[in-house]
């Protein structure tokens, strides 16, 4: 398989493993970011999304394939948790998309860490009940995993 095929590929593999693990963000520190031990976490961008911010986002987004925000997910409907935490982590999602093209390496998708508010943390049990947009402005970094092996040099031609 060519690099650009190979790269296409794992484009569409973050895609899809993005809504698979939208309620996996990993560590606050910089422990376990990175699961490749041949890699290190690299920050390329940080964010604070204002709490204003969030509500906007979630009312821009709310409706699904042209239905009105009311009809979306009733409790009849199997959508998951859909509260205020899920619509932050959306965003931090989002926000670190965005600089997919400012990435070091083309094929890497920048990953969000929230550090902030305490209560979005996904290790509390109970971050759906606790976390409210009005807990402060959801603050973080996007990520990318570089290889920390030294490349290769080409060795000078015998004389």
């Amino acid at each position: 398989m060519t690099r650009p095929a190979l790269l296409r590929l794992f484009g569409l593999s973050l895609l899809f493993a993005t809504c698979a693990h939208a309620h996996d963000p990993l560590a606050k520190s910089g422990e376990g970011w990175c699961l490749d031990p041949n890699t290190s976490p690299k920050i390329v961008s940080t964010f604070s999304i204002t709490p204003a911010a969030l509500s906007q986002y979630r009312s821009e987004h709310l409706p699904l394939l042209g239905q009105e925000a009311e009809e979306y997910c009733l409790p009849e409907k199997t959508c998951g948790i859909v509260d205020e935490w899920y619509w932050a982590n959306q965003a931090a999602h989002d926000q670190c998309s965005a600089l997919g093209v400012k990435s070091i390496d083309p094929g890497q998708q920048p990953m969000p860490f929230v550090q902030g508010p305490d209560d979005f943390d996904p290790d509390n049990g109970a971050h759906h009940e606790l976390y409210r947009f009005k807990d402060g402005n959801l603050k973080g970094v996007c990520v990318v995993c570089v290889d920390n092996r030294v490349a290769p040099q080409p060795l000078a031609p015998d004389r």
